[in-house]
């Protein structure tokens, strides 16, 4: 038997699709918190009652959709994990997003952090072509 709760993170994201606004102060660099979900495999999961965990926003196209990568606390050794100060971005996690999953700013990083994991997730994708 499955415990995961699928059926809430389905109610939420009913809720987040039927928002009628974005945000718009939102810029690359940033680490905001987002709910990301309920996920499948070994994809990021988010956490408590909003499926939401810190994600750094690595390109803003518009005032409704970003691309991000998610941010852990562990550090699992891997390529695939660039560090932020103590904690890292999961390079290998980068996934387009609609802006409605955004729910609150957290920190700006420094210029070099950023280009430390642009640096990274170009790595990461182009290693294997």
């Amino acid at each position: 038997m499955n415990s995961r709760n699928f059926d809430g993170w389905n109610m939420l994201k009913k809720d987040i699709d039927i928002r009628q606004s974005w945000p718009h102060g939102f810029n690359e660099g940033e680490i905001w918190w987002a709910s990301i979900g309920l996920n499948v495999g070994d994809e990021e999961d988010g956490k408590n009652i909003d499926f939401e965990r810190p994600v750094l926003i690595i390109r803003r196209f518009n005032n409704r959709v970003a691309i991000i990568v998610p941010i852990t606390s562990s550090n699992k050794g891997s390529e695939y994990h660039s560090r932020i100060g103590k904690v890292f971005a999961i390079v290998s996690q980068i996934r387009l997003i609609s802006t409605k999953r955004l729910n609150r700013y957290f920190r700006q990083i420094t210029k070099e952090e950023f280009e430390t994991v642009r640096r990274d997730l170009i790595s990461a994708i182009f290693t294997y072509f």
